[in-house]
């Protein structure tokens, strides 16, 4: 995958690296990258950018798992 990172800050003010890239349209959940590291996994949050947009960051070549976490939960409807 070809993809950037950059730092961004969380909900607690915190710096997280945070994965820019497009995500597939029309599925609703939590995306997030799974790479791994020094051979443990790691699982960063993703941003999706408008293709049209200038890259936040460089591009890098990048090896791991697109995830989609939560999407059960926002195809439930209530009747």
């Amino acid at each position: 995958m070809l993809a950037a990172t950059t730092e961004l800050r969380g909900a607690r003010d915190e710096v997280e690296e945070t994965v820019l890239m497009p995500t597939p349209a029309g599925v609703v959940g939590s995306w997030t990258w799974t790479e791994q590291r020094g051979g443990a996994w790691e699982r960063l949050p993703i941003l999706s950018q408008d293709q049209y947009d200038l890259p936040l960051a460089r591009p890098e070549l990048r090896s791991g798992f697109l995830t989609l976490d939560d999407a059960a939960a926002h195809s439930r409807t209530d009747r």
